[in-house]
């Protein structure tokens, strides 16, 4: 089939002898300077996109003048760290999934980058990509904008691998969204889609793929969890019963045979108004809507970066107070509901997390 590309009408057609797509209005960056102690050709190398890594975004620092953050992959099986090329535009709090082997950055940006200056474009949406082979960066990859959705988060489609779903969110205006968007992440098209689940009725805080449905977790005051499949309208979408609120922000989510996690965050207090940081992992289970709660993480923790891998789950980061303790591994391991710390595995310095994603190609 042959490639064909409208620039008036920004359609795409699916490009079937090369997976390499790329428009008139996108350019690839590579950043020569990685990060102290790491070789400054490292980028030239190549990588495998289908092994068990976590990638660790960080956020943009704010010190008078923008700087973009350090991020790694951390993987899994070898204990090794690698540096992560900086996006070289400004964004802030940002979704990521991975797609064979690219990861999609969506939301968040604060502008598109034309020479040395970012251009003023909050009131759209971009989605980057990451090339894990060739270690660079694109952005910009959809032909068009959609409509700022802030406080979103995107999703892989439950009934279809290579596309994702953007849900909930603000307008400009502070309003919820009544509808999502679908991405399809061959042919980079997208398109708005119907109503959302629950119509405007709820803000989400968080959410993940788990067992082909969406699992997607509420702000306050509601503190509840429903899951919904895009392809159903919201009627058929479960609300679970009030055993599941908890009153908590800012956690991380990670899945495991029929079980979600959730991890760390920030916990109301009663007493003061206030949040806290917290140590607390709960395990809730998708089959009869029960939580449990697991052993405390050694330290408390806020959005880290977290994965599970046979029968262990790693959490890097997230502690926030800038201590080496929080560039150390934490590790779980089910079988005996006990945590470790690696002091051997250490990130090259403190960051404030972003996003994360952790690449399940190797199961392919």
């Amino acid at each position: 089939m042959n490639t064909q590309e409208n620039k008036n009408n920004n359609s795409y057609v699916s490009i079937a002898e090369s997976e390499y797509l790329r428009l008139d209005n996108r350019e690839t960056y590579e950043e020569p300077e990685i990060g102290k102690g790491f070789l400054k050709d490292i980028i030239s190398k190549q990588f495998s996109w289908n092994e068990p890594e976590l990638f660790i975004f960080g956020k943009c620092k704010r010190d008078g003048k923008y700087k973009a953050p350090e991020n790694y992959a951390f993987n899994v099986v070898t204990k090794n760290i690698r540096p992560i090329p900086r996006l070289p535009i400004r964004y802030g709090k940002n979704t990521v999934l991975i797609n064979g082997r690219h990861i999609f950055m969506f939301n968040g940006f604060y502008g598109t980058k034309v020479g040395n200056y970012a251009v003023n474009n909050v009131a759209k949406d971009h989605v980057s990509w990451f090339d894990i082979r060739h270690n660079t960066w694109e952005s910009n990859i959809f032909n068009a904008y959609t409509k700022r959705r802030l406080g979103s988060i995107t999703l892989k489609h439950p009934g279809y691998e290579t596309r994702a779903v953007q849900i909930g969110g603000r307008d400009t205006a502070n309003n919820l969204y009544g509808s999502f968007i679908t991405y399809d992440l061959i042919t980079l098209r997208h398109y708005k889609s119907g109503l959302s689940p629950r119509d405007r009725e709820y803000n989400i805080e968080n959410g993940i793929l788990q067992q082909n449905s969406l699992y997607l977790f509420l702000k306050e005051p509601q503190f509840k969890c429903f899951n919904w499949d895009p392809r159903d309208s919201g009627g058929f979408s479960t609300v679970f019963d009030s055993k599941f609120e908890i009153a908590k922000t800012n956690y991380s989510l990670a899945k495991k045979d029929y079980y979600i996690y959730i991890i760390g965050g920030d916990l109301y207090d009663v007493g003061t108004g206030g949040e806290r940081k917290t140590k607390e992992v709960l395990e809730f289970d998708i089959r009869s809507n029960n939580i449990r709660p697991l052993k405390n993480m050694p330290h408390a923790k806020q959005n880290p970066a977290v994965c599970i891998y046979e029968n262990q789950l790693f959490v890097f980061g997230g502690g926030g107070n800038n201590s080496a303790r929080d560039r150390y591994l934490n590790i779980y391991n089910f079988e005996n509901d006990g945590w470790r710390v690696d002091k051997d595995v250490e990130l090259p310095q403190n960051i404030a997390i972003n996003c994360f994603a952790f690449n399940e190609n190797y199961k392919i």
